[in-house]
């Protein structure tokens, strides 16, 4: 696990989500930050609040309340 706070991240995949298009998800990856840096929670909260945001804009209300289920997979990049 320590290594993973020096390895950039190369990927974020959300599997399983079936409501959210993939430009919104490319999109909140992207203001996130999370890309070419090591893994940091803040930004994983970040992404976590633009999702949060969009569903509450398209109307899901809390995610909670949503059959809408997803898992957030880092890929990352080893350096050599």
């Amino acid at each position: 696990m320590e290594q993973l706070k020096t390895i950039p991240v190369r990927q974020v995949v959300l599997a399983n989500s079936t409501v959210l298009p993939h430009d919104v998800v490319r999109t909140a990856v992207k203001r996130s930050g999370l890309i070419g840096s090591p893994l940091q929670m803040d930004r994983v909260q970040e992404l976590a609040r633009f999702l949060k945001r969009w569903y509450a804009r398209k109307g899901y209300g809390k995610l909670k309340h949503t059959k809408e289920g997803f898992e957030v997979c880092f890929s990352f990049q080893q350096k050599y």
